[in-house]
């Protein structure tokens, strides 16, 4: 099965094969591979222990990784998949359908993968502007109902923990109706209309701290 996998695969992906779960083990944190096909009844470690070991190594456990089994039935798939493994393949299978669960799989990584590196340089892109600038910067939850954090440039406390009160926190009483107000106006129309959330900011901070009410 192992020879016949990688005969396979190898005419379209890099394949490096091994004889049972503590060689694979090794090679993933040897050299961490896109995919990794693993039958379950293996010796020294089985499928389960494997998927197990790297689902615990925060290095490893975005590897996608497809269970091999002669277990066939719906149950069997659950419990494969609830153990943390990708995609479930029961034997016999075809090359079609091999082929094709593993293109899947390494697709779906790649969008993965993107996504992770453009929230990982959206928040790098975040924290460069809030180092750079002078300016009291937060961050609130898509509907505003929690402010998440707020670096307060010495004129505010600096709040790492998210908080639903911050409008009682930081907005003077006599404008907590305007400020709620211009939130409930701007979602209302933003379907409709563009508008600059950098712009709101501001706004908001500014409308309960004018000049008369900042001591």
């Amino acid at each position: 099965m192992r020879a016949y996998v990688s005969r396979l695969l190898s005419s379209h992906f890099d394949v490096e094969t091994v004889a049972d779960g503590e060689a694979a083990l090794r090679a993933a944190v040897a050299s961490p591979p896109d995919l990794i096909l693993s039958d379950i009844m293996m010796p020294k470690l089985n499928g389960f222990g494997l998927l197990q070991s790297l689902r615990s190594d925060p290095h490893l456990r975005e590897i996608p990784i497809t269970l091999l089994s002669a277990r066939a039935g719906e149950e069997s798939k659950i419990e494969g998949i609830a153990a943390g493994a990708d995609d479930y393949l029961v034997k016999p299978f075809s090359a079609n359908e091999l082929l094709a669960r593993v293109e899947t799989a390494l697709k779906l990584k790649q969008v993965r993968d993107k996504a992770r590196d453009e929230i990982f340089q959206s928040e790098s892109r975040f924290r460069a502007f809030v180092t750079a600038s002078s300016d009291v910067v937060y961050r609130m939850s898509p509907d505003w109902s929690e402010m998440r954090e707020l670096q307060g440039r010495d004129f505010i406390a600096d709040t790492e923990k998210p908080t639903h009160g911050w409008l009682e926190k930081y907005i003077h009483v006599e404008d907590r109706e305007k400020v709620l107000g211009a939130i409930i106006r701007r979602f209302a129309a933003r379907a409709s209309s563009n508008w600059s959330i950098e712009w709101f900011v501001s706004m908001v901070l500014w409308a309960g701290h004018s000049p008369e009410r900042c001591r």
